[in-house]
């Protein structure tokens, strides 16, 4: 065969495959008629791959002096990737998605008003159980205590587990549409308390390969006792070949008022989530997905906290970090969209080892700090630990420094490490909300660990 010869051939050959894979394209591309499923099985136990990419432009408002707000630019640029396997359901409606996932990468760049911070996810915190609740995706690791700030960071609008409830419980044609269950919104939509609603589904292609359903909704409550409204427009592609959901594509507007915890804001978030099958299962084995009880224990799902100054704590879920320095840390309790308490944690001066501050002193520098707030003291006692901590707890009455008809009570706690290191502890709350707070201020003061001393260095010769 001539050298001529051979690139005729080569051409052909290339025109004949090249005019297959448009036939075969054309065909696939075709409109299909007729109804059909969309469903994407409970007991699917494949592994898939989910990668996503999070944009958010807006403002962000705070309290300024004179009880005033101020608005300040907000942008956050995110990506996710981490892989996910089904897990089987802990009951009905929500309760039936659940998955365990393992995190290769989180990582949120966030500007507000020209102060950059980055935030991602620590290694310990990667494989993690999602449970679907009717307030939005929720996670925790089986292994150890996350923190806020991964959580916050992985609550991202679009999460897949809380867009499939979204798939129709019958099948449908071309251009049929359908309502979502009223939890399908709250839980998708990330609401904890909703007073109106709405979610729609619209099936607007269909081909033998692919069906594309656009969606559209918002929800008006309150998240963190604030009062936000949701709205959300976007589209999925299920595929009808491999039977699962494997794009998503959404934005997300969100406008809510300063609460307790939280600062208001105005913002858009346009997400994309592409899901495939995984080539590799990596550590989301049988065997991993076996030791996955169907209900946490209540110790799994607290958060760990880490001081600016090295220590650490662990507190429940309603607790929500208010504000943070290189000497104080304040933390705000909502329980039913209400603040119940706030606590105050700082450093004191250090002593000599296996000393503390006298309980005397530490309630001298008590009414000190309060003044004419002051009324009484109540019960003061020394607290037992397991690992040799000093921790003295002193009750406090008094009245409120912005109404002076409001009874308060402190609950104050000195605590001090073998080594003389010290910190206190301040839980605030109004008088009448004391019982709500129950004993949720010693659970944070029992759970307080110092962090251990850096040994001295050697002198260099």
């Amino acid at each position: 065969m001539t050298t001529r010869h051979f690139h005729s051939r080569l051409i052909s050959l290339l025109v004949a495959w090249i005019a297959t894979f448009l036939f075969v394209e054309c065909a696939t591309a075709q409109p299909v008629s007729g109804k059909i499923p969309i469903v994407e099985s409970e007991t699917d136990q494949r592994v898939f791959d989910v990668r996503c990419k999070l944009s958010v432009t807006g403002k962000t408002f705070v309290t300024a002096t004179g009880n005033t707000s101020k608005d300040l630019d907000l942008k956050v640029d995110a990506t996710f990737r981490f892989r996910e396997r089904r897990l089987s359901g802990a009951g009905r409606d929500y309760l039936a998605f659940r998955s365990l996932r393992y995190y290769d990468d989180a990582l949120a760049s966030i500007n507000v008003d020209g102060h950059k911070t980055v935030t991602q996810i620590s290694e310990p915190s990667r494989f993690l159980v999602a449970q679907l609740l009717r307030e939005g995706v929720d996670l925790y690791s089986p292994n150890t205590h996350i923190s806020q700030s991964e959580l916050d960071l992985l609550k991202m609008p679009g999460d897949p587990l809380a867009v499939l409830p979204m798939l129709p419980k019958m099948d449908v044609a071309l251009n049929d549409e359908w309502r979502c269950d009223s939890w399908t919104v709250q839980s998708l939509l990330r609401t904890e308390a909703v007073i109106k609603e709405n979610l729609t589904c619209k099936l607007i292609r269909l081909t033998e390969s692919q069906a594309t359903v656009s969606f559209s909704g918002f929800t008006e409550g309150a998240t963190r006792g604030a009062k936000t409204r949701v709205g959300v427009k976007g589209q999925f592609v299920f595929d009808r070949l491999s039977k699962h959901v494997m794009r998503i594509e959404l934005t997300q507007t969100e406008k809510s008022s300063i609460s307790a915890v939280a600062p208001g804001s105005e913002v858009t978030a346009s997400m994309t989530v592409d899901r495939v099958v995984a080539p590799t299962i990596g550590v989301l084995t049988d065997q991993a997905a076996g030791q996955i009880p169907l209900n946490p224990k209540p110790a799994q799902l607290l958060l760990s906290y880490r001081t600016p100054w090295n220590s650490s704590f662990l507190h429940g879920r309603n607790w929500h970090v208010f504000h943070q320095t290189n000497r104080v840390a304040v933390l705000r309790l909502v329980d039913g969209g209400n603040m119940i308490a706030q606590c105050n944690i700082s450093p004191v001066e250090k002593v000599a080892p296996g000393k503390h501050t006298l309980p005397a002193q530490f309630q001298a520098d008590i009414r000190s700090s309060l003044g004419d707030r002051f009324k009484q003291f109540g019960k003061a006692e020394e607290l037992t630990t397991e690992d040799g901590r000093y921790v003295l707890r002193v009750e406090t009455e008094g009245i409120s420094s912005i109404d002076e008809k409001s009874p308060m009570t402190w609950l104050y706690y000195l605590c001090a490490a073998p080594d003389g290191r010290q910190i206190s502890f301040v839980f605030s709350v109004r008088t009448t909300l004391a019982r709500d707070l129950a004993d949720r201020d010693k659970a944070i003061v029992h759970s307080f660990q110092f962090s251990r001393p850096q040994a001295a260095r050697k002198p260099e010769n």
